[in-house]
């Protein structure tokens, strides 16, 4: 085989690979709304922010010796953050609730700005490293400078905080289970 055909057979595989890599990622855009701080809406197209996990929506924290809603401060946060601005979101995989899972972002003076990577570096969400460690640094450097939830006494890592809702919620239905058996029982 010649050299020239051999460059022309890798040119044509870089330039196939371009083109399955873009179709990977799909950009979502659209009318907006912010369910909360790691979740979004664009139509009815739900998108799971990457590699983000925010307080829930009615998660607390101590800062300054006070209870505060954090999980409702880093949804306010987002809002005020990119409400004058058109956010859109790229993503590839679904999550085992149908949600897009992805980046999304907004232009800002010519530049684009990952909002993920600004809740993250801005102390309203945590990295989300179990599925990926892409905003880690980000996490470490808003520590170190004691950003946002980082500069609470106490905050509760938003998925520990999932997970004990859940086993409360199970305790609770175990014992009304429990306090039914026993009325029967003594009847």
């Amino acid at each position: 085989m010649t050299r020239q055909k051999q460059s022309y057979k890798k040119f044509i595989k870089y330039v196939i690979g371009l083109i399955v890599a873009a179709g990977c990622t799909h950009v979502i855009q659209g009318d907006i709304r912010i369910i909360d701080a790691d979740t979004v809406k664009i139509g009815q197209e739900k998108i799971r922010l990457l590699g983000v996990d925010a307080p829930e929506t009615s998660q607390t924290c101590t800062c300054g010796g006070k209870k505060v809603e954090c999980g409702k401060q880093a949804t306010a946060a987002l809002k005020d953050f990119a409400a004058a601005d058109k956010i859109y979101c790229k993503g590839d995989k679904r999550d085992r609730y149908g949600r897009t899972i992805g980046e999304c972002f907004i232009r800002r003076g010519g530049t684009e700005i990952n909002l993920n990577r600004w809740l993250v570096s801005n102390g309203y969400a945590v990295a989300y490293t179990q599925y990926s460690k892409k905003f880690a640094g980000d996490e470490a450097q808003a520590k170190a400078e004691k950003r946002g939830l980082w500069a609470c006494e106490y905050f509760q890592n938003p998925a520990e905080y999932r997970h004990g809702k859940k086993n409360r919620t199970h305790a609770k239905a175990k014992k009304a289970k429990k306090s039914k058996k026993a009325k029967r029982t003594v009847r």
